[in-house]
């Protein structure tokens, strides 16, 4: 018998005697007590909970009786998630961003078109690994500033991908690079690099998330450089104080002009930010072996071109020899993907696979065309009789070989005779070993081949120009030494140019 019914059961038995003993005005109220008391008992005994459930509800383990608690629920719009992992922005002046606001503003209906098109395989994979590492999201629109998110992005400096790795840095952080593939293109492998990049560069950098953004784009000898000469001088240190690139000076602020807008993009009228489901949009899929590319594309059921669009690490169209491998695939591709896989051998025949080209980018598939050849000019010759021995035509002949309309052909000179495909504008090694002046119709210089005892002055004599003006035009001083055998800048003027 538990200790809560024995003591019931004394409380009753004392509540009886006492009724017992009493006076008679005292019955009423002791049987009253007595009736009120064997109700309690009678109550907590038929719904007094045995003792393990006693015991569960003591510890509060019988979660039924804790009151719902709201669940936060997820935005659908991955845009819309974004903001909430704001660090930067909420600390920052917006009169510091307003000129690069207003930039994005002007063109905002093109770019923001691009970079949700660009954005939407990519930008959740970006955003769980952000948050993964508790980093501010703001550096979630970092490669829109860099690349657009295009994956294909390549810049003057030779940096490649979504976050702009040059070789070099690349290698550092693991990144191959190889005739094979790319791991600057491979938004994945690349993800996970530039963020190990930026948590090293936040860590040297006292900590400083707009000091690594701009380190980021300029180097870090960059920054301290600047850190430097700003402590040296007994001014601030903070990134606005700073003595920078003129691209590292409006590179943070696009960063965090961007996230303003993106934080609120009715507010700026931007209509043109498609949405993006905020879920996975692909898996990766490891293979341990060299694999062909094209069967492979052919068995996830998407064209070659969107394949590549998702795996654009891979430079030709089979997998390297040696090492393992991975291939992002959408999310409703993968299972049936994995099946085809598992019953057919996409192995490759051979290792001399051709390179996969990219439409609408510098590695576009060329077109097969025919080759130029030369013609020895004859005596008697004319660009007519010429154009119509060879089946082209005049105007085809004077553009292939940068001839005016007064260009006097010579005999044992060799004109080029173009093919259908090539582009006529341009110039051939023989005419540029010839060193003589071509005449561009629609250029407004043309190039004059210095030569022994010449001079700025007799230069400028002869094209009608003065001597200032040649220097400006060529970028030059007037004591500048002149080479025989180079080339100056010249007004375009009737002179004809011979061969």
């Amino acid at each position: 018998m538990s200790y809560f019914l024995r003591s019931c059961l004394l409380l009753l038995s004392s509540a009886l005697l006492l009724g017992g003993c009493s006076n008679i005005p005292l019955q009423e109220t002791a049987t009253e007590a007595t009736l009120q008391t064997t109700f309690s008992l009678k109550t907590e005994l038929e719904y007094a909970p045995p003792p393990e459930i006693e015991t569960t509800i003591q510890e509060g383990q019988f979660s039924s009786l804790n009151p719902p608690q709201k669940v936060q629920e997820e935005p659908g719009n991955i845009w819309a998630r974004i903001p909430k992992g704001y660090t930067l922005l909420p600390t920052l002046e917006k009169q510091k961003i307003e000129k690069e606001l207003q930039f994005y503003l002007k063109y905002r209906k093109r770019y923001f078109r691009r970079i949700s098109k660009n954005a939407k395989p990519w930008l959740h994979h970006i955003v769980e690994a952000i948050e993964k590492r508790g980093m501010p999201l703001e550096l979630a629109l970092l490669p829109a500033v860099e690349s657009a998110y295009n994956p294909m992005a390549y810049s003057p400096y030779k940096a490649a991908g979504v976050w702009q790795f040059i070789p070099s840095t690349g290698k550092v952080f693991g990144l191959r690079q190889n005739k094979w593939y790319d791991g600057r293109r491979d938004v994945t492998a690349a993800t996970e690099a530039a963020l190990d990049y930026l948590q090293e560069l936040h860590q040297r950098l006292g900590g400083n998330w707009l000091h690594a953004m701009a380190a980021y784009n300029c180097g870090e000898g960059c920054l301290r450089r600047a850190i430097k000469k700003n402590r040296k001088a007994g001014k601030p240190t903070d990134f606005w104080s700073l003595d920078l690139p003129k691209e590292t000076r409006k590179y943070v602020p696009r960063i965090m002009a961007l996230s303003t807008i993106i934080a609120d993009p009715e507010k700026y009228d931007v209509t043109t930010l498609k949405p993006i489901e905020n879920r996975p949009y692909f898996t990766k899929i490891a293979v341990e072996e060299q694999i062909d590319l094209e069967l492979t594309a052919k068995l996830t059921g998407l064209s070659k071109q969107e394949f590549i669009r998702l795996n654009p690490g891979y430079k030709r169209w089979v997998t390297a020899p040696e090492g393992k491998h991975s291939l992002v695939i959408p999310m409703q591709h993968a299972k049936g993907f994995q099946q085809r896989f598992s019953l057919q051998k996409v192995k490759p025949k051979t290792n001399k696979a051709k390179r996969i080209h990219f439409a609408g980018n510098k590695t576009k598939t060329r077109t097969k065309r025919k080759r130029s050849r030369t013609y020895t000019i004859a005596k008697g010759d004319s660009l007519w009789t010429i154009a119509r021995k060879h089946k082209a035509t005049v105007s085809a002949l004077r553009k292939a070989n940068g001839l005016s309309k007064k260009a006097r052909l010579r005999p044992g000179k060799k004109l080029i005779i173009p093919g259908k495909s090539v582009k006529l504008a341009s110039r051939s090694k023989t005419q540029r070993k010839s060193k003589k002046r071509v005449v561009n119709k629609t250029a407004k210089h043309r190039l004059h081949i210095i030569k022994s005892g010449e001079t700025l002055g007799h230069i400028a004599r002869r094209y009608q120009i003065s001597v200032n003006a040649l220097c400006r035009l060529n970028r030059i001083g007037k004591k500048t030494t002149l080479r025989v055998g180079k080339a100056l800048k010249v007004p375009r003027t009737p002179l004809s140019a011979s061969l």
